[in-house]
């Protein structure tokens, strides 16, 4: 582990406490690789499952256009629709998740009826640390898998 790079927690993760009842001597700042992808598919689950309006609210993005745009009227047939899902996705990943950098998002068809999201992205202060997440549907939401563990 003395090799392996640590990755910032999150505001609101740093905030809230899992176990209150049990006190800590130093309060844990850093994440492990492991720990850092797990807080990071948490939070895409969070934004993916996010709907805002399609319009910026303001001049410059902010906290009130946290999400993606509501795409239920989405044909995963139609290649101009799949661009414009991707462009927000990415967007939103870009403004909302600063622990990755360059995004690259590839919709899969999974069946007729059913799409999966593929995420590539490095991993912010880690160059050359790639991240690829697999996001498909199931019963209750969506499933984020990272690809190669």
């Amino acid at each position: 582990m003395a090799n392996q790079p640590l990755f910032r927690i999150p505001l609101f993760e740093r905030l809230s406490d899992d176990a209150p009842a049990k006190p800590e001597a130093t309060p844990l700042r850093r994440y492990a690789q492991d720990a850092a992808l797990a807080s990071i598919c948490t939070e895409l689950s969070h934004l993916l499952n996010t709907r805002r309006s399609s319009t910026p609210w303001q001049e410059n993005y902010s906290v009130l256009d946290y999400g993606i745009a509501d795409w239920s009227s989405f044909k995963s047939g139609f290649e101009e629709d799949r661009r414009k899902l991707i462009k927000d996705i990415r967007l939103a990943i870009s403004l909302f998740e600063p622990r990755l950098k360059n995004p690259q998002v590839e919709l899969l068809a999974m069946n007729s009826q059913t799409s999966a999201l593929r995420i590539s992205a490095e991993l912010a202060g880690h160059a050359g640390q790639r991240a690829v997440l697999c996001i498909s549907p199931i019963a209750e939401g969506v499933k984020i898998e990272i690809e190669g563990e």
